[in-house]
């Protein structure tokens, strides 16, 4: 005998449908078959799949959580550390002619064009940085990895380069500035990184 029942509140029912005694809630409408009951939109509540969604959802949350701050981190990184600009490489026992124009960048300090240049150098190595030009009065900085000064060297057009004599400190990147003592200084030159006498014990010469 089929019986039709109107809606329900949900409430708690012993299952037949599988021959179990185990809890479930039924909502909504039904039919009646006998001892079964049945639902055309509800399903047994399942405790076990509902634990693992629920601790499913909480791991991608807690993942994205992560991930948000690493990006915020990175983000905070950026904006704390230097902005170094656009650099050409030179490397130890090589020479590098350049020229300064309008169109380099200027420094904010004085308004001179420069040009940056990077190299890469071992702890103890004792180098000569050198940079001459007959069209400007040079002027030359050695910086570390972050940009940050170390040395620098003045030159003159007459034939006086700006040289820098160091022993390195570390292992890694350096950074070279080439610009003119006078902002209104243009024109090519040269620059050029060698290795010296390893025996001197001076940390560091100009000139």
């Amino acid at each position: 005998m089929r019986e039709t029942i109107t809606p329900w509140p949900c409430q708690d029912r012993a299952s037949t449908l599988t021959g179990s005694r185990e809890a479930v809630t039924w909502c909504g409408r039904g039919t009646r078959l006998g001892d079964r009951w049945h639902s055309a939109w509800s399903r047994p509540y399942n405790p076990l799949k509902a634990g693992f969604i629920q601790q499913t959802r909480a791991e991608t949350g807690g993942l994205m959580m992560r991930i948000q701050y690493i990006i915020q981190a990175l983000i905070l990184l950026g904006l704390l550390l230097p902005s170094l600009p656009a650099q050409s490489s030179i490397g130890i026992g090589q020479t590098q002619r350049g020229s300064l124009t309008d169109t380099d960048k200027r420094l904010k300090s004085d308004g001179s064009p420069y040009d940056w240049y990077q190299f890469r150098g071992r702890s103890g190595q004792r180098i000569s940085v050198e940079l001459s030009s007959k069209s400007f009065d040079g002027h030359l900085v050695l910086m570390d990895r972050d940009g940050t000064e170390i040395m620098s060297s003045c030159g003159t057009r007459e034939g006086r380069p700006a040289r820098i004599k160091i022993t390195l400190p570390y292992t890694g990147i350096y950074h070279i500035r080439v610009n003119s003592l006078y902002k209104e200084g243009r024109g090519p030159y040269t620059l050029k990184i060698k290795l010296v006498d390893s025996a001197s014990r001076a940390k560091g010469e100009v000139g």
